[in-house]
């Protein structure tokens, strides 16, 4: 068994085979992950746009996830976050310039120990290889070639993401073997060039006029009609994945790929459009920023929507229950919330805490590929409940309720005093409880330069 494990993964499941071991039982997992993909631009969320008929099909068929929260606002911490299990500062990755921690297990790590084929198609290289999210992937296919432009970096479209999958798919060694694939839809991302108008601009400045008569002084920084285009782009940038999810679910369904399959579809963050002046991603937690959509599928398992909060590092050890996987890699920190979604414990509300470091003094976001440590200063917030307690860099909080003012333009601080301590006090033993990780890998001149087409880092730095 020794001299079959030490030759290429690709040929792992032919080996096994022909060293008598058995094929693995237990489901294949499919996961997609929604880069920039806000929860409520989708229909099965509330949005009225039409934007994501398939996406909305999916989720009558799932386990809907009303409230979920992403752990950054940023790519590389919240993918690694849903791999792992963890905190952003358990894994290390705080920062797209880092790296995860070699030591921390994974999701595709676990299932390929146990026998399972694995294989990653992604859409930028915001998650390459050599970021550590690319660990127990035995076909890993990311985008090559070089970049345009600063304001359009090494990524690909849906389609071309969807195509690497199929072709995956189509030729896999084993077909009668448990696989993972996982899918990484990165189109949301600015700027928004959509491919096609799939939701037209009149349906959109008709949202957007809504939104504002709903909550007056949201949407600022900029007037109505140009809003309204940034949604637009938006919009049918999310539609155009939505086209390309329902292609692979299609694809995978033709190739008898599916029968056995939960699938798992998450953002891993969400975007800003206007809503408290900020256009895009990294320098906020309100809401739009860090609550997603998670939809989760499996065999057996009846539709369902769940309205309790749950951070992305539960959905590891809950996607493991759902499916029957068993127990989940070694030393994950989140916990299943499977009984509670499936109504067997009451759902016992539990804080989350969000957060986004590296910070100037001044409160300035430092785009910074060399800040590998909190000194810069930490903006978080913890949810309780309804409650919502935001800590800025200069050690301001700000209190506000989510139910009745889900925009966050009303602060409660000083009318709520118990409930701010009791947030605060929750907040610094979280923080008590993870310190920040350690400096970590240098990042190379290679990873650099790709941030910085990404946006992440700035010119110069």
């Amino acid at each position: 068994m020794k001299a079959c494990m030490r030759l290429a993964p690709a040929l792992l499941p032919l080996l096994l085979a022909a060293c008598g071991e058995p094929v693995p039982q237990g489901p294949s997992l499919l996961v997609i992950t929604l880069d920039t993909t806000r929860a409520d631009v989708l229909g099965c969320y509330g949005s009225p746009l039409g934007a994501t008929p398939r996406l909305d099909r999916l989720a009558g068929e799932s386990v809907q996830l009303e409230r979920a929260y992403a752990p950054m606002p940023q790519t590389l911490p919240s993918h690694a976050t849903l791999f792992t299990g963890l905190s952003p500062r358990r894994h290390g990755a705080v920062e797209n310039a880092r790296v995860l921690d070699p030591d921390v297990e994974t999701l595709a790590g676990d299932l390929a120990r146990r026998g399972w084929d694995t294989a990653a198609c992604i859409g930028a290289l915001v998650l390459e290889q050599g970021t550590g999210i690319e660990r127990g992937f035995a076909h890993f296919d990311q985008p090559q070639g070089v970049a345009r432009d600063s304001q359009h970096p090494v990524e690909r479209r849906a389609a071309a993401v969807t195509d690497a999958a199929l072709w995956w798919a189509g030729r896999r060694a084993d077909p009668s073997r448990p696989y993972l694939l996982w899918v990484h839809y990165y189109d949301p991302h600015g700027p928004y060039e959509p491919a096609q108008e799939r939701v037209p601009l009149a349906a959109v400045r008709a949202e957007v006029e809504r939104r504002e008569r709903a909550a007056p002084g949201e949407l600022s920084g900029a007037e109505l009609p140009e809003i309204a285009r940034l949604w637009h782009g938006y919009v049918n940038e999310v539609a155009e994945v939505d086209a390309q999810v329902g292609r692979l679910l299609d694809g995978l369904r033709e190739r008898g790929l599916l029968e056995r399959t939960a699938v798992l579809v998450v953002g891993d963050h969400g975007e800003g459009l206007m809503e408290h002046g900020e256009k895009g991603h990294g320098a906020t937690i309100h809401e739009e920023l860090m609550r997603v959509p998670v939809l989760l599928s499996a065999p057996g398992v009846a539709p369902a929507r769940a309205a309790g909060a749950l951070e992305l590092q539960d959905l590891l050890a809950t996607a493991y229950e759902a499916a029957g996987l068993g127990t989940p890699p070694a030393g994950a920190e989140g916990r299943s919330r499977w009984p509670e979604i499936r109504g067997t414990r009451p759902w016992t509300p539990q804080p989350l805490v969000v957060e986004r470091p590296f910070y100037l003094p001044g409160g300035e976001r430092a785009l910074r590929a060399d800040a590998h440590d909190y000194g810069f200063g930490l903006l978080a917030a913890v949810v309780l409940g309804d409650e919502k307690l935001l800590r800025e860099p200069d050690g301001r909080e700000r209190l506000f309720d989510l139910a009745a003012d889900p925009a966050e333009l009303v602060d409660l601080a000083e009318r709520r005093p118990q409930s701010r301590a009791r947030l605060a006090a929750l907040l610094d033993q979280w923080l008590k409880d993870h310190p920040p990780p350690g400096d970590g890998a240098e990042v190379s001149d290679e990873r650099r330069e790709v941030l910085r087409q990404l946006g992440y880092v700035e010119e110069g730095r």
